[in-house]
């Protein structure tokens, strides 16, 4: 049949011939992990059956060039490697990979196989090694690497599968093919299609750039000089004495960042760069100073980061400082950095200090941290450890009508979700030693990672990213795949209905709006905290010393601010008054009150503490550090949403008369590009610049922070209407060639598809919610297309919800250390039959002093 006929059927075929193969296969294939094997050296004669199987599979030896995919370092369906006990099997036709059990699972059994064993051995260190000065692997002054630490013997063999024997052929022996030996090389030398995606090094920081602001920096001749004595040093702003920073521009010395654990200094320097109007930004922290260089940071809004001056001896030369004379007294931002993730101190969320108990077997496996991927780790752990998940996933294992169902398995979301789901749920990777990490028995989520992530470019970087979006994107991934396989959805069990009442000031009319969330998103604020007194109290004291020039002690022990979570409910449902909103009863923009109620509670219930805000006078996002009462047990039942009064006077379902077509402001390119800095899309940023008028890059940041949570937050921005009145589809742009390919592999047609990338300004991602998402298609897919000719909608009636009594039990929470989600580090702790784990990438042990109060991200199961 011509592919075209397929269309809408090709999961069904694909289904079909999986299971007819899995009918018609050797029986023998099941039990090859049991397959005696033969060993046949180099000048040994190959066994006549093991030859004839050689010759037949001659014709299927796959053709590799350097953008070939060659999958050599990891098993289709399970984290087996090179390093395993039992080695790697590498398919020389599909290039794809299976441990010795998943044989059985490989569509082209039995084929020829390049057979791979990888074993460490460690190296004898020197023992006057110096320790490392920055925070690197395979760098100056970083930490010894891999090859540095081991060395690596690597064995290779041809095996061959005939009757119920491997053969395992050693690549020298002359009576293998040459073409089998030359494509065996091949993938040998080849490097491989998980090494394509990693950095062969890693530097915690990007290379630092030269500051665009050195070259012409403007310097005040105001008399200033500083002296070489570093006794003499002290902020001007609170008369610290430590973490000291020179502004390049007017020669005022302030005090660091306070950092989140409360270290560090009192914003001075910031505070004076934002007091002269943000004109002077270079810094150089004194103490770092050399001859080499020093430590320079440009609080400019389109850097804010580290920088490099090339200029810098001539700029300290104008405050009276030669950069040849001075030595280091202070530690730089790269040794402070590493000193913390050396020695672990993660303050009470990674339990630093106390002597942990390690754990492993089914359901303790932890996970490798492949660079900047905690956040991950952190939520696979508390995803599937939910029973239900492991139901889905774990109790029916991976078959071989997986392997023929999925075109490449590596890619294939359903089959890394069970892989990985397997692995943390079975004792196959368990550890003899719990303290030794071996990486024969390593789980390394990499395929996880680049098919959860799909077109996503953030979660397939190695940048760090907040957990929190990474959970929803995974649920909204794993939507699409389980609603294509006919697979009862994950999200269910976290979907709840939110309702919010919006009534208008003026005609005391009601209208109820209603959306489904997968995660209570809480305010968090100093304001709520049963401690506030002490806190201002505290504040004015030191305040009350810096006036009177009296020291400051840099450690001295700060207030932290005690939040219940109480108030932070309370703070949630409150009433909100909105400004400019249309009143269909008023016929004008009125005031309206929104207060917001819980109309469902799910099964399970995903709460988020916004702990993060933007510090008054900066737009830089900072987090607060404070403590918030998380209970055991959880009701939530007061703020169910009540029926509504039949008293109340509903507002009409009318809409606004739409106004002429914009001529406001198009939104500046420079502005956006500054707060894109923050993490936000391009799309929110540009949003940002027009809501405040292209003001300032304050304004827009505080819009982005507040609007957040807007359901067209992440939309392009509306574009003025066509005169003239042109179809949807005469106006759309053309559709992605891939994008389209991609969603008509699902089974819709492409006129369906068509209308989707219209519906979602081309956004692949977005098309696919919306394919899926709509119960009617045809409708939809005709009011794009055809809005003048759609018919009208057959009802609004809302997706179905699972709901119960709001009790609640804490299974589960995940915790931040960082001055915001794009950075620090995340670790998962776990209640697993009356005890709590700690889950921290590859270290999994019992938890002593469980940092209840320190979560960003809570699981509650409802009782």
């Amino acid at each position: 049949r011509r592919p075209e006929d397929l269309r809408g059927h090709s999961a069904a075929f694909r289904t079909l011939a999986a299971e007819l193969q899995a009918l018609i296969r050797p029986a023998a294939s099941a039990s090859m992990s049991e397959a005696k094997r033969i060993e046949i050296g180099a000048n040994d004669a190959i066994p006549q059956e093991a030859a004839d199987q050689l010759r037949q599979s001659l014709r299927s030896l796959a053709s590799i060039n350097q953008g070939s995919k060659v999958y050599k370092d990891e098993c289709s369906f399970s984290f087996d490697s090179p390093f395993s006990a039992t080695g790697l099997y590498t398919n020389l036709s599909s290039l794809r990979s299976y441990g010795k059990a998943y044989l059985a699972m490989d569509p082209q059994f039995p084929g020829l196989y390049l057979f791979q064993k990888f074993t460490k051995v460690p190296k004898d260190v020197p023992m006057d090694v110096e320790e490392p000065a920055k925070l690197g692997l395979g760098v100056p002054g970083g930490f010894l690497t891999e090859a540095e630490k081991f060395s690596l013997e690597k064995s290779y063999g041809i095996a061959v599968f005939a009757g119920s024997s491997e053969f395992l052929l050693a690549l020298e022996n002359q009576e293998i093919p040459e073409m089998v030996v030359v494509v065996a090389r091949q993938v040998i030398e080849h490097q491989g299609y998980s090494d394509q995606q990693d950095l062969a090094q890693w530097v915690d920081d990007e290379e630092l750039k030269e500051s665009k602001y050195a070259e012409a920096l403007e310097q005040l001749d105001n008399g200033v000089k500083i002296s070489s004595d570093p006794s003499t040093w002290k902020c001007e702003d609170s008369g610290m004495t430590e973490n000291l920073w020179l502004n390049l521009s007017t020669g005022y010395i302030g005090s660091g960042r306070r950092n989140w654990d409360g270290s560090g200094g009192t914003n001075g320097a910031l505070k004076h760069f934002e007091a002269t109007g943000q004109k002077y930004p270079l810094v150089v922290k004194l103490g770092t100073i050399t001859p080499d260089g020093a430590d320079i940071y440009s609080y400019a809004p389109d850097e804010n980061c580290m920088v490099k001056d090339a200029k810098l001896a001539e700029h300290l030369a104008h405050w009276g400082i030669d950069i040849l004379r001075l030595e280091k007294t202070d530690k730089s931002m790269a040794e402070l950095e590493l000193e913390m993730n050396k020695n672990f101190a993660y303050n009470s969320i990674t339990e630093a200090g106390a002597q942990l108990e390690p754990v492993t077997g089914a359901g303790f496996i932890g996970l490798r941290n492949l660079g900047n991927s905690c956040y991950m780790n952190s939520v696979v752990q508390l995803m599937f450890d939910i029973p239900e998940i492991r139901e889905k996933y774990v109790s029916e294992p991976l078959s071989l009508s997986d392997a023929e169902r999925a075109e490449d398995p590596y890619a294939n979301l359903g089959v890394q979700i069970k892989k990985l789901a397997t692995a943390l749920n079975s004792d196959r990777y368990a550890r003899p030693n719990p303290e030794e990490i071996t990486e024969e028995l390593e789980v390394k989520p990499r395929y996880f990672k680049m098919a959860a992530a799909g077109t996503n470019m953030e979660f397939r970087s190695g940048r760090q990213q907040d957990a929190e979006a990474f959970l929803q994107h995974l649920l909204e991934a794993m939507f699409r795949m389980e609603k294509s396989s006919g697979i009862p959805e994950t999200r269910d069990l976290f979907n709840f209905r939110l309702t919010k009442k919006q009534k208008c000031t003026e005609t005391g009319g009601v209208k109820y709006l209603s959306s489904i969330e997968p995660v209570l998103s809480l305010p968090v604020s100093e304001d709520l905290a049963v401690n506030l007194d002490e806190i201002l109290s505290h504040r004015a004291l030191k305040r009350a010393k810096t006036e009177t020039d009296e020291k400051v002690e840099s450690k001295e022990e700060e207030v932290v601010p005690l939040i219940p979570l109480d108030a932070c409910l309370q703070a949630w449902a409150a009433e909100e008054s909105v400004e400019d909103v249309y009143s269909a009863l008023a016929k004008k923009r009125t005031r309206q009150i929104l207060t917001s109620r819980l109309a469902s509670f799910p099964r399970y219930l995903l709460v988020k503490l916004n702990r993060y805000r933007v510090q008054p006078g900066s737009w830089i996002p900072e987090k607060l550090d404070c403590e918030v009462d998380m209970p055991l047990e959880l009701d939530l039942s007061t703020f169910r949403a009540p029926d509504p009064d039949p008293n109340e006077v509903p507002q009409p379902e009318e809409e606004e008369a739409a106004p002429a077509p914009p001529s406001g402001p198009v939104p500046d390119a420079q502005l956006v590009q500054s707060i894109m800095n923050l993490g936000f899309t391009e799309n929110a940023c540009k949003r940002a610049a027009v809501a405040v008028n292209n003001s300032d890059p304050d304004s827009a940041a505080m819009w982005l922070f507040q609007h957040s949570e807007d359901p067209d937050f992440n939309d392009p921005l509306p574009e003025a209407s066509a005169s003239g009145g042109s179809s949807a589809a005469a106006a759309a742009p053309a559709a992605n060639p891939e994008a389209m390919g991609m969603l008509t592999g699902f089974g819709f047609t492409e006129e369906q598809v068509t209308a989707a990338l219209i519906a979602t300004s081309g956004d692949a991602e977005r098309a696919g919610d919306w394919l899926f998402s709509h119960s009617n298609l045809d409708e939809a897919v005709a009011a794009v297309l055809s809005p003048s000719e759609a018919p009208a909608a057959s009802g609004s009636a809302e997706p179905e919800v699972e709901d119960g009594p709001g009790q609640y039990k804490l299974v589960g929470f995940l915790s931040h250390i960082g001055k915001n989600t794009s950075c620090g580090h995340y670790v998962a702790h776990i209640e697993k039959k009356g005890e709590w784990i700690i889950f921290d990438d590859q270290k999994v042990a019992k938890s002593q002093n469980t940092p209840f109060k320190h979560g960003y991200l809570y699981l509650y199961r409802r009782k």
